[in-house]
């Protein structure tokens, strides 16, 4: 069943027509087959990639359009001369739509933009059509782990994965291979709960 791209996500996403990344002549091809590939979406400030920089060799993606946030970690790369880290800039979606199929290992999506408003729920990047997407973009042993600190948007992403793909999800009762960053703090002061949802596609 072909899903449909949906018409509108958000006015403050940019719209992308090429792979929108800090490095020239950036082959993806080459890590297809026999690498082991990490996609970070919505790092924020970096504090997640700099924790998977110092855990893992493995190649790291990831996706922001946070541009002061984009700033910080590139330069951290620069000065430590991280060579397996790729910073791409914009929408998410369209920037992964560019990478080839069966390519991640792991995805990690920590803490989404929750859009609790009603009439904003069509912005939240966790629909159908994304979902499937990172199906098509996931080899066949995968992880997928979405943190989030709204009960509500969490109950909603638990809902959206088992109905599209007819398993049974249960929040995680660890934190999984996650760091501790400044927006989980801010969210633990204020006495909110921590949903992990850990599974595969």
């Amino acid at each position: 069943m072909i899903i449909e791209k949906p018409k509108f996500y958000s006015n403050h996403r940019g719209r992308v027509k090429s792979l929108d990344c800090y490095e020239n002549n950036l082959d993806l091809n080459k890590y297809n087959k026999d690498e082991e590939n990490l996609l970070d979406i919505g790092f924020g400030n970096g504090e997640s990639i700099k924790y998977f920089c110092q855990k893992t060799e493995k190649n790291i993606f990831a996706i922001d359009s946070y541009s002061i946030g984009i700033k910080k970690i590139k330069d951290y790369i620069d000065k430590n001369k991280i060579p397996n880290v790729h910073i791409f800039k914009g929408d998410a979606v369209e920037i992964l739509e560019f990478f080839p199929d069966r390519f991640f290992n792991k995805i990690n999506i920590f803490f989404p933009d929750p859009w609790p408003k009603k009439k904003h729920h069509k912005r939240r990047i966790i629909n159908e059509y994304f979902l499937n997407l990172l199906k098509e973009k996931t080899k066949e042993k995968n992880i997928i782990h979405i943190s989030t600190d709204h009960i509500n948007y969490g109950l909603y992403i638990k809902t959206q994965i088992e109905k599209n793909f007819k398993i049974e999800l249960k929040f995680s009762p660890n934190r999984g291979a996650r760091p501790i960053t400044k927006f989980e703090e801010k969210a633990l002061s204020k006495k909110r709960i921590i949903l992990d949802l850990i599974f595969n596609l």
